[in-house]
């Protein structure tokens, strides 16, 4: 496991903790296994024991090779694809309400949102640690050594928005 890194609140944490939906949950320091897709659920429990080859290990049809270095697979389940963006969507209305600054993940962009900054850090943690990691040390062995910290954030696209 990645040693834990202490991290200050932000000013949009501190602005924000009052109005959050979901703070018991998304913003405690564990990913709930009950998140995750089925699909996602049965290739990291491939990992949870020692295997002679894991390619062998995970059917084709849930980690899917689209061309070298690229996979894609089910990651989340749709309960938390609603809870999640129920809350960004809460953080959207409260910080345009309360003023709370937003720092913005990169400059293409005047609506995106890095998670980390409003709280999100633990939970996101939890989750690269517990379940991305180890499938990444599979697929990335030399890239995913280096994994220690994360910049997690989400953009809105909307029609009329960041032309």
């Amino acid at each position: 496991m990645i040693p834990s890194l202490s991290f200050k609140m932000t000013a949009a944490e501190l602005m924000y903790k009052p109005f959050r939906r979901y703070p018991a949950t998304l913003f405690a320091d564990n990913f709930d296994k009950s998140w995750l897709h089925k699909d996602f659920v049965q290739i990291s429990d491939v990992f949870e024991k020692p295997v002679k080859n894991y390619k062998d290990a995970i059917p084709d049809d849930l980690l899917r090779k689209e061309m070298d270095g690229v996979y894609s697979f089910n990651v989340f389940n749709d309960v938390f694809l609603q809870m999640f963006n129920e809350e960004i969507n809460n953080f959207y209305d409260v910080s345009e309400r309360e003023n709370i600054p937003v720092k913005r993940p990169n400059s293409m962009n005047n609506y995106g949102v890095i998670v980390n900054e409003i709280g999100l850090r633990p939970m996101i943690t939890a989750f690269q640690q517990t379940y991305l990691w180890p499938l990444s040390r599979h697929l990335f062995p030399v890239e995913a050594s280096q994994f220690d910290n994360h910049h997690s954030f989400i953009v809105r696209y909307r029609a009329g928005e960041d032309l």
